[in-house]
């Protein structure tokens, strides 16, 4: 991932046909584009070091969020989404030109009715707000049910705009995550605004007396001093200043910069940093990082804010790994960090799938049990390069659409010398189809038919990984048409845990869960329903599984609370880290919730 890549795909309606003029997002930084006559699109130039996503809207209609962080082909299916009307008054009289946003991209304007309309929703819940000149602005809270209609009527009151900016105890902009609260004398009157990059913020306010405070990032917990004002709602208060103060003693805040180059001095685009209180064994975790990131094109790094008591360990390599390649200590502050990697081998070679170039694929080392990252490949005549390939013996793992995995032949990697791989023939996939149907018998159409690990399936939601590592995971997903058809094609078997099926739908519930069949097949679906088991696990955080027929499911505990929806039957249920005590056994009824609470044995319940 260390060269930008590109994004090419398609926008489909909800009858699989290409959509034309259909317009296609990438976040963060909103970039669009229209598909043309094919329904196709593209973008290019993307940059490793960010987390990008591609969604469509058009008209009523709209589709998920799709990750991406390396060469992809991806299929975006239109949806029916809900429409909101909201109607904005002010003084009883309708308001025209008052912008009306659930996020950055579904925001409009009133006409001169006050009315404004935004089509094509998702059905989630947003904290949007409604703003017009010379009033306050309003908070808006709305949940959207799918394919629905909500309708709000909102009455702006007379607000003048108060705003400033945020320094830190130097006196400088503070360029990290910022929230800016305003409270009022009740939630009601209350506001709440986020800061730009240069710590600038404003908000428009109803008549009222006010508290104003701005928090920092999580990470560094870091708050300024309470402002306190009075608003008549008439004039302006503008150029006020928040500063930023550590919350714990002896501790430094600010960010950490440098580059990144090989042993040529050359810029090391695309390597892995990250920024970490140090450990004893040298190695790294989750747990002790205080920043992570990629380099940029010129090789350079800088992080947020940070707040540390002492140096800090800063390190790069190459691939995702628990050590770091090179690593050295900075404090906070240090903004010429220099790291040099060292070089290592390229392994290169070539995609073939009945003996002709494969235009598109993925390539990653093989890692047995370990999490697949892989690099995507477009290229006429198939062939790839692999750099930054560790000293050892290694194999890469070829996988395209529609394919199963190849594996190369095992090479001994000893320096940084280029190795060719040879021809890497890849064997199409199998096919498994068959019905969705509901309890009476009757097709369903729109059905999810799922295939993955059972932490995939968790509440029946997209695993947050891009389409090209969600295909090296054999992580597969198609819609059953008007008929409760189904196909799903290009699957493969890969090493490890089992792959599981199921079906869901939004009204007509779930099935249960069974294996994938490991050939050719057709497998049907009945939809029983949806109940929900929910509770508490107090052994702490932990896995719960809910027994079924075939495979359990397992759900992580978020603060000791647990929820996961299941098809009306019985189950079994235990603590996944105490295979001691007796299960708990409950009964689910469709539409309705089951609460347990689980307690390991020898803890103080």
């Amino acid at each position: 991932m260390s060269e930008p890549f590109g994004v090419r795909g398609r926008v489909v309606g909800e009858d699989g046909q290409p959509l034309t003029g259909a317009r296609v997002i990438l976040g963060p930084e909103l970039r669009t584009v229209e598909t043309d006559g094919d329904g196709r699109f593209a973008f290019d130039g993307l940059e490793a070091r960010n987390h990008h996503r591609v969604w469509a809207r058009e008209g009523d209609f709209y589709s998920s969020f799709i990750p991406v962080n390396t060469e992809e082909d991806i299929e975006l299916r239109l949806r029916r989404g809900a429409t909101f009307i909201a109607t904005v008054l002010a003084d009883g009289v309708p308001l025209a030109d008052a912008t009306v946003a659930l996020t950055r991209v579904l925001r409009t304007v009133t006409d001169e009715r006050g009315v404004a309309v935004l089509r094509g929703v998702p059905p989630e819940s947003f904290d949007g707000r409604v703003a017009a000149e010379g009033r306050a602005t309003h908070n808006l809270s709305v949940t959207i049910e799918a394919g629905g209609m909500v309708e709000q009527t909102i009455e702006l009151v007379a607000g003048a705009e108060i705003s400033g900016r945020v320094i830190d105890q130097s006196g400088a902009p503070v360029r990290e995550e910022l929230r800016i609260s305003i409270a009022g004398e009740s939630p009601e009157v209350s506001g709440e605004t986020s800061a730009s990059p240069d710590g600038e913020w404003k908000l428009s306010m109803r008549a009222g007396r006010y508290q104003i405070q701005a928090a920092a990032s999580p990470r560094t917990r870091r708050v300024s001093q309470t402002v306190a004002i009075e608003c008549d709602g008439k004039t302006p208060q503008r150029d006020l200043v928040l500063q930023i103060a550590s919350t714990a003693s002896g501790v430094t805040y600010g960010r950490i910069a440098g580059v990144v180059v090989d042993e040529q001095g050359r810029p090391a685009h695309g390597a892995r940093v990250h920024v970490a209180r140090p450990s004893e064994d040298g190695r790294w975790s989750f747990s002790l990082n205080e920043w992570l990131g990629y380099t940029d094109r010129d090789g350079r790094f800088e992080t947020a804010e940070i707040g540390a008591t002492r140096e800090l360990d800063v390190g790069a390599n190459w691939e995702i790994s628990s050590r770091s390649d090179v690593s050295q200590r900075a404090a906070v502050g240090d903004l010429n960090v220099k790291l040099v990697l060292p070089r290592r081998a390229t392994l290169v070679g070539r995609a073939l799938l009945d003996g002709a170039p494969v235009p598109y694929f993925g390539v990653c080392l093989f890692r047995p049990g370990a999490d697949v990252h892989p690099t995507g490949v477009r290229s006429d005549d198939g062939r790839f390069a692999l750099p930054h390939v560790p000293p050892g013996t290694q194999q890469v793992t070829v996988l395209a659409p529609g394919t199963r995995r190849a594996l190369s032949a095992p090479v001994t990697v000893t320096a940084n010398e280029t190795i060719d791989l040879g021809d890497i023939d890849l064997m199409r996939g199998y096919r498994v189809s068959g019905f969705v149907r509901d309890r009476s018998g009757a097709p369903v159409a729109d059905a999810r038919v799922v295939v993955g690990r059972r932490g995939f399936l968790k509440h029946g939601v997209r695993a947050p990984w891009s389409p090209l590592e969600r295909l090296f995971l054999n992580h597969h997903e198609t819609q059953s048409n008007t008929s409760g058809f189904y196909v799903l094609e290009g699957l493969g078997l890969t090493i490890g845990l089992p792959e599981i099926v199921q079906a869901t739908h939004p009204t007509a519930g779930l099935s249960i869960v069974c294996e994938l069949p490991k050939s050719e097949a057709t497998l049907d679906f009945t939809l029983l329903g949806r109940g929900r088991i929910e509770g508490e696990s107090r052994s702490g955080p932990s896995v719960v599984g809910v027994g079924e027929p075939m495979f359990p499911r397992h759900v992580s505990c978020d603060r000791r609370q647990f929820a996961v929806d299941v098809p009306p039957g019985d189950y079994e249920i235990w603590s996944h880290f105490s295979d001691k005590g007796p299960a708990t056994k409950v009964t689910v009824i469709d539409g309705q919730t089951v609460t347990v609470t689980l307690v390991t044995p020898g803890s103080n319940a």
